[in-house]
């Protein structure tokens, strides 16, 4: 999954652009800290609707790998 973080400098606005569509993503801007030196900020990813797309069914076993 790749996500495109695009920051405009003269509004302060952090947008997210993802390349799929399964997998939520929003900018936390109760961590977002914007100042001279530096900017920071926090992205959500709510990733359930990949993981229940991904289930592997009961009947389906892991092998470990050593």
């Amino acid at each position: 999954m790749q996500i495109k973080v695009t920051y405009n400098k003269t509004t302060g606005e952090i947008t997210l652009e993802k390349d799929t569509k399964l997998i939520e993503v929003e900018v936390n801007s109760n961590a977002t800290e914007d100042t001279d030196q530096s900017l920071s900020f926090e992205i959500a990813v709510d990733t359930t609707a990949y993981e229940v797309a991904n289930m592997v069914s009961p009947e389906e076993s892991f092998e470990e790998i050593e």
